[in-house]
Order: structure tokens, then C-alpha cells, then sequence
């Protein structure tokens, strides 16, 4: 018996240039949304025909378009923006480029006094869990304006807590969001058999966990077949990514697959064209 139908979201990769495929596609892509209207348009199509919301990082383009939506009453109010923590190739960067300290006082200049002063403090006095908070509060200031939903941990750090079994960073971070923003704190997973013993363990099972579903096992980490029996007994909150492994499967086997996976509760699409999001919503519910 299947569940209620899935909640449909649009992903915001293809806005950037994202294809773990092909470069080539990804940047063309991302030159078609260069223009700020072209991106609004897509995303209210979306709106229109059903799609509940859109994931965003914190690209700086990702940024400009969050700034356009919330100046539409239209889309900011009755479309949810989902954060994913942070746009990771920044950190990367500025790492490299200011070493880890000069990074984060680059970061806390786009806060305010307060967190200039909360973030030094907590460098002089090694308060990790302060500068988490820190950059967190800062990073989702940029959504201050628009309806937020589930903010997700980019699965690079939720895969290192895993491995690390980092408790009490996992702990704080659910915390903040939950305490702070008043929404769920969610995760992204590039393994998720490996993320639901380690919260099994913790007693998590009121989680929300974002991690890649599809036929042909694409991202699904050590292999598929571990990742399906994870997912069959797990008791949280499942929003299913990569379902199209970045544009190898078309819509209608990839959904069939998924509309047999009983415990999934959302669904993430990226679209860059009217054709695309209405094929993919149709497929979607129509396997429900």
C-alpha cells in the first residue's frame, strides 16, 4: 500500500550550473539563468503547477533570487525555500585563499556588531559550537524575508559528523534551528545506511534526511541495495534527491521506481523548462 502522495520541490542546481554529469551542460545551463527573469519564471511555473517549494543554497546567485522572490507576494507567500548550509565550494575557497580564521572574519563582516563580537570571542576561547552558531545565524539571514521550511546540513558536514560521530555538534545544530528558527533541522546524505544506524543509536527518529533515491543506485553510497533496506525500516521524515540521476533516467521509470518506495515524503526536481516541470510533476503524482 502506498503513502499519501509526496510533496514535489524544485531543486535550484540547475540555476548554478550544477550537473554531476556533464560540465558542459551545467554551464549551459547556468548561462541560460544569468538572467534573474528566467530563473522567476521557471520557479512560478512551478508554483503554478504544484510544486510546494525550492531548495536553495547559498550561492551567490542562489542569494539574488531568494532577494526577487521575497519582493513577489505571490510566490513568498505560499512557497516554501528550503536552505541547504552552507554553499560548501565557498568555504572551500576562502579556506584556501585567507586560511580558516581570515575566512570566518570575512564571513561574521556580513553579520552584524554582535556576531562580530560573539564570533571573536569564541576564536580567542576555542567555543566551536559558538562560531557554529555564528555562521549559521549569518548565513540564514539572507532568508530573513522569505518563508522557510526545513533547513538542511549540506551532506559533506552531515557526513562528517557521521563518521566522526560528532554528538554534540549533531545535537546543537537540531537544537539552534529547532530553538532559533522554529523550523525542522534536516540532514543530506551521501550514505544514508550508514546515517540511520548512527541516529538509531542517538534514539533520532523524528529526523528529516535528504538523501539520493533512484533505479541505478547513482550517489547511493556504499551500494543500492543497503540504502533500500535502511530506508524500508526507517522511522523519520524521507525526501528523496538525485531521482533522476542527474538526467540518465527519464521521468516516468524513475518515478515508477519511487512511487514503490513506501516511506518517502518529498521529492526534489530540478527543472529547466516548462516541459520538464510538468512531465516530472504528472509522473510524480501519477504513480500515487
Amino acid at each position: 500500500m502506498k503513502i499519501n502522495k509526496p510533496k514535489v520541490i524544485l531543486g535550484s542546481g540547475q540555476f548554478i550550473g550544477v550537473n554531476h554529469l556533464s560540465h558542459a551542460r551545467g554551464d549551459t545551463r547556468a548561462n541560460q539563468f544569468k538572467n534573474i527573469d528566467n530563473v522567476l519564471n521557471i520557479i512560478s511555473t512551478a508554483k503554478d503547477i504544484g510544486y510546494s517549494g525550492i531548495m536553495f543554497s547559498t550561492h551567490p546567485h542562489s542569494l539574488d533570487i531568494i532577494s526577487e522572490i521575497s519582493k513577489d507576494d505571490s510566490l513568498n507567500q505560499s512557497f516554501l525555500i528550503y536552505p541547504n548550509l552552507p554553499y560548501i565550494q565557498k568555504y572551500v575557497t576562502g579556506a584556501n585563499e585567507m586560511g580558516m580564521i581570515g575566512f570566518v572574519f570575512d564571513m561574521i563582516k556580513k553579520g552584524n556588531t554582535k556576531s562580530m563580537i560573539n564570533v571573536s570571542t569564541a576564536l580567542i576561547t576555542k567555543n566551536i559550537k559558538s562560531i557554529i552558531r555564528s555562521l549559521i545565524d549569518i548565513e540564514l539571514k539572507q532568508f530573513s524575508n522569505v518563508r522557510m521550511g526545513t533547513v538542511f546540513l549540506h551532506n559533506v558536514l552531515t557526513d562528517i559528523i557521521v563518521s566522526l560521530k560528532l554528538d554534540d555538534i549533531l545535537e546543537f545544530y537540531i537544537k539552534h534551528i529547532q530553538d532559533t528558527y522554529n523550523v525542522k533541522a534536516g540532514f543530506v546524505t551521501l550514505n544514508f545506511s550508514k546515517l540511520s544506524k548512527y541516529f538509531h543509536s542517538l534514539n533520532i527518529y523524528d529526523s528529516v534526511v535528504q538523501t539520493p533515491i533512484n533505479s541505478i543506485g547513482f550517489q547511493m553510497n556504499p551500494d543500492i541495495n543497503s540504502n533500500l533496506k535502511a530506508i524500508n525500516n526507517f522511522k523519520g521524515n524521507l525526501v528523496a534527491m538525485s531521482t533522476l540521476a542527474a538526467g540518465y533516467l527519464k521521468p516516468k521509470e524513475a518515478y515508477e521506481f519511487i512511487s514503490n518506495i513506501n516511506k518517502i515524503n518529498t521529492i526534489i526536481v530540478g527543472c529547466s523548462s516548462k516541459e520538464h516541470l510538468v512531465e516530472s510533476y504528472e509522473e510524480i503524482i501519477g504513480n500515487y
